[in-house]
């Protein structure tokens, strides 16, 4: 009969010492199916529209149209004055960081709308975080002489737009009204209009359209109810007792213990 005892006895303090270490175990460890050692990071937000000038020699061409575009708030990208000056054909300073000197670089390998310089396009507008670029050309005095023109790089899309875009007598307004309608951005403190913002992933490997969600920590919240524990110490004690039970019957002990759980 005291061997019954015991081995209850034995599997209620075991079941005592690990509870809280599984507790404490699972409320670190809950993660999703499959999700391994992923980290999934957030998404940037783009928003406004960046001016780059295209060729050599185009920054005096190309600054007119960059004032025109950033002086309006809802087309204005989050851009530092280096950035936005690299990008407009100027010289990036001595002391520029790597990202400023980088931006440069690619913006001086741009041609026009070959394949080569919309991959260049796609990483320019990446990095700014902008939902569109304009293109300058400055005037050309060649045999067929052109004034400075501009075209559109939609970032959603990868393309550049057919249309080109010419100062007139209103200066750049007219391309300026061209974007405020394709990608203005509501000011004034409300948020980025959808129409405005895309996300951009930071990592290239995204999760698969209709994968779980992860859990959240919640749902280690059973793990850690004391009426999850108590079931399991029921479940425990029973088997064990039944077992020494079972056993003591058929060495022919006449203690007649028997328990019949869920009567």
């Amino acid at each position: 009969m005291l061997a019954p005892v015991r081995l209850v006895a034995s599997g209620l303090v075991a079941l005592a010492l690990i509870s809280p270490s599984l507790v404490a175990s699972a409320a670190e460890g809950v993660s999703a199916p499959g999700a391994g050692s992923a980290v999934v990071e957030p998404a940037v937000s783009r928003r406004g529209v960046a001016v780059v000038a295209i060729g050599e020699g185009a920054a005096d061409a190309t600054w007119p149209v960059a004032l025109a575009v950033y002086g309006d708030e809802a087309l204005r990208p989050r851009l530092q004055d280096r950035d936005a000056r690299v990008l407009a054909g100027a010289e990036p300073p001595k002391d520029a960081p790597k990202e400023t000197r980088e931006l440069a670089e690619l913006r001086a390998q741009v041609r026009g709308d070959d394949a080569a310089s919309r991959l260049l396009l796609k990483e320019i507008a990446r990095r700014t975080a902008t939902v569109a670029l304009v293109l300058v050309w400055p005037k050309s005095d060649g045999p067929t002489p052109t004034p400075t023109q501009a075209r559109l790089y939609d970032a959603a899309d990868e393309s550049v737009d057919a249309s080109l875009h010419r100062e007139g007598t209103a200066g750049w307004s007219p391309l300026v009204t061209t974007l405020r309608g394709r990608y203005a951005r509501p000011v004034g403190g409300a948020g980025p209009d959808a129409s405005a913002t895309t996300a951009l992933p930071t990592k290239p490997a995204p999760s698969a359209p209709g994968a779980p969600n992860p859990p959240s920590r919640g749902g280690s919240a059973i793990l850690s109810s004391p009426w999850f524990w108590s079931a399991i110490a029921v479940a425990v004690i029973g088997a064990v007792v039944v077992a020494a039970s079972s056993g003591s019957s058929s060495s022919g002990s006449a203690s007649g213990l028997r328990i019949e759980w869920g009567k």
